[in-house]
């Protein structure tokens, strides 16, 4: 299977990257998520019958694996914010005693955040 990531189009799965019973072949399984990461990555949004189509896959296993990349990037975005909230909560400084350079950082990293979080509820709809 080629190497899709970057691009915007993914390539059809042959017949030989098949198990017997139908199922992707481990190895092709993994480039397949990966590409399909970098297809949505690329194009922004999320249409489960365009990637099945492209792929020659069901929309039933296209979902399962479009699932199962939502799911990770949600536990990385999870946690991400619980160790920035760790962060600031170990920091045991007063709020009021940060500097104006310090406050535009935490205003940036704060909207910065927002926007991921945005982006992934417009994703997973």
């Amino acid at each position: 299977m080629p190497n899709n990531i970057g691009k915007s189009k993914l390539s059809l799965i042959k017949p030989e990257e098949r198990m017997p019973d139908g199922n992707l072949l481990p190895d092709v399984r993994e480039q397949v998520i990966a590409s399909i990461q970098a297809y949505l990555r690329k194009v922004g949004y999320l249409n489960i019958s365009e990637i099945a189509q492209q792929l020659g896959l069901s929309r039933v296993t296209t979902k399962k694996l479009t699932d199962e990349i939502i799911a990770k990037w949600r536990t990385e975005m999870d946690n991400q914010i619980i160790v920035q909230m760790e962060m600031i909560r170990d920091m045991g400084e007063d709020p009021d005693s940060f500097s104006e350079d310090k406050r535009a950082l935490m205003r940036l990293k704060s909207a910065f955040l927002s926007k991921i979080d945005t982006l992934m509820k417009i994703l997973i709809k």
